[in-house]
């Protein structure tokens, strides 16, 4: 890779910080890809994990074992909204 590729390389990174867009390989394929923000709770909400039994936690779990996150206030809303969602997927 000679140094104007790098230059340039190096000036798409710089542009597309913030905007969600990441400039990925070199080439005639280059491609931007959308990875998207992780959302911000709301003040005093927490973030719950829930795995497919409905046991639930406020540290990260195992992507695996995830099968549903939201933001609650406490945890009765949090099993209020998990019970909403797995009504959806009947």
């Amino acid at each position: 890779m000679n140094l104007n590729a790098l230059a340039i390389l190096a000036m798409a990174e710089v542009m597309s910080e913030g905007t969600g867009m990441k400039f990925t390989g070199t080439g005639e394929d280059d491609a931007r890809v959308f990875i998207p923000k992780q959302p911000i709770p709301p003040k005093g909400a927490k973030e719950y994990f829930f795995n497919s039994v409905g046991e639930f936690s406020t540290e990260k779990m195992l992507r695996t074992e995830t099968v549903f996150k939201c933001f609650a206030i406490n945890d009765k809303n949090a099993v209020r909204k998990f019970n909403q969602w797995k009504t959806q997927l009947k």
